[in-house]
């Protein structure tokens, strides 16, 4: 028994101090997805330098988050709200990236096509559940099929 107890104290401390580290990310270069520009993730513009702490870091998880898979900017501030920030520092956090969100659209419908045959009018539909505008859903559904 007081070797679990040990074994957990060090879990937890081995835990603590790799929470407090930071990992970087390379740098991914800029490519065009048919037509479309896209640097694979999105620059952080001009985080005030009187944000929050909360607002910072939300920032920078919306920016690795966005990195990794397309997202709309209602459903990124919903995920941001998942990962327990608030819904002012989850949309500050969106608001301050630069993100082109047509792109976004488009790269979610290339995804959705990727594993399932949709008709224009269903990815639209599917697009505007996914959160993005009726102007963005109808970009992604015309680069797709065009």
């Amino acid at each position: 028994m007081k070797r679990i107890g040990i074994f957990m104290v060090l879990l937890l401390v081995g835990g603590l101090i790799f929470a407090g580290q930071t990992m970087e990310r390379p740098a991914t270069p800029s490519r065009t997805i048919s037509g479309v520009a896209d640097s694979n993730s999105a620059s952080v513009a001009g985080v005030a330098k009187q944000a929050t702490s909360s607002q910072r870091k939300a920032t920078a998880l919306a920016k690795e988050y966005i990195f990794y898979r397309p997202f709309s900017r209602k459903s990124l501030i919903y995920q941001m709200k998942f990962e327990g920030f608030t819904a002012s520092d989850a949309a500050y956090a969106v608001d301050h990236l630069t993100v082109n969100w047509n792109t976004q659209a488009y790269k979610r419908a290339q995804w959705w096509l990727e594993y399932r045959s949709f008709s224009q009018s269903a990815l639209f539909g599917q697009l505007m559940f996914d959160g993005f505008t009726p102007d963005q859903a109808q970009f992604a559904v015309d680069k797709a099929y065009n």
